[in-house]
């Protein structure tokens, strides 16, 4: 997939205690076609050092993925995945 992130604050490529690395699937139901969604997510620096919740005032950082090719249009959307009807991926 070749994803690296850099979240504000942080080197590339760095693991926070806490952070993610978030897969989401997607199927839309009038087409039945399959999509991915990836992104890493962390708290901020400063929210670790506070112990701070992470809630609306104090969100998470996030990067997606995106597919490198797809048009502009689609680059915030979830990328389209092959998948048999059965729900079957590759």
């Amino acid at each position: 997939m070749d994803f690296s992130w850099q979240l504000p604050g942080y080197s590339r490529g760095n693991i926070p205690p806490g952070s993610s690395l978030v897969l989401e699937r997607w199927r839309d139901t009038h087409s039945g076609k399959r999509y991915l969604r990836v992104y890493f997510q962390a708290q901020s620096l400063d929210d670790l050092r506070r112990l701070q919740t992470p809630d609306s005032q104090h969100p998470l950082l996030r990067q997606e993925w995106h597919q490198a090719g797809l048009p502009d249009h689609r680059r915030r959307d979830a990328v389209p995945v092959p998948g048999g009807a059965d729900g079957a991926w590759p």
